[in-house]
């Protein structure tokens, strides 16, 4: 890894056989781009998300708004929202307003407004966390279950021992030293800004109650 752009080859001869370089390889149903850009990964959520939303839009009269809003909660938003510590804050601002547009499709569906007359502040109400919250609380979750679980190891002595330093000198100590986007990967990099929403009695809290808060 350089800071040089250089052209990357079609493919690569090991022991007189060819291998094919790919520009995107998908892990664990997440799509890595060699270039970490996360545009194949939205492209496959986008593809998801419309097939979806015409299924959700055949049973939404089948069922009430109540039992409709839970069907899109653990169905649709489960699936648009699969694995958001790992790409969601290390994404660009375009992806994260498309998914804030893919969030909203599944809540219009469920207030039935097909002539998309109603403002985003009114599908707020419906009380569904939007990518940006729903990131926050994902990460949350995993500092916490990593805290009070104590796995994996490495994780939750770093989070231990960051937790001594922040009520020390109330300062995140979490850092990537090549400051590389790529280092921003890394989960002991990505709760920063979660740690600072915890109080000193956050050690206490490890059920999903106290946690969705954050």
């Amino acid at each position: 890894m350089k800071n040089k752009k250089e052209i990357i080859p079609s493919h690569i001869k090991l022991t007189n056989v060819d291998i094919e370089i790919k520009q995107s390889l998908k892990v664990l149903g997440i799509q890595y781009d060699f270039d970490l850009s996360w545009n194949s990964h939205m492209l496959n959520i986008t593809k998801k998300a419309q097939k979806m939303i015409s299924g959700l839009k055949v049973i939404r009269g089948y069922l009430g708004q109540d039992d409709f809003l839970k069907v899109v909660t653990s169905q649709y938003f489960g699936a648009i929202n699969y694995a958001m510590p790992v790409w969601y804050e290390v994404s660009s601002a375009k992806h994260k307003a498309k998914m804030d547009v893919l969030h909203y499709k599944a809540l219009r569906v469920v207030v039935g407004d097909w002539q998309r007359l109603f403002p985003r502040e009114m599908l707020d109400t419906l009380g569904r966390a939007k990518p940006a919250k729903f990131a926050q609380y994902s990460t949350a979750s995993i500092l916490i279950k990593s805290y009070t679980s104590g796995k994996p190891k490495r994780l939750a002595k770093m989070i231990r021992e960051n937790e001594y330093k922040i009520r020390r000198t109330n300062t995140v100590r979490f850092y990537d030293a090549s400051r590389k986007r790529i280092g921003y990967q890394a989960i002991e990099n990505r709760i920063g800004k979660t740690a600072l929403l915890l109080d000193d009695e956050w050690t206490k809290m490890n059920n999903k109650d106290s946690t969705r808060r954050f």
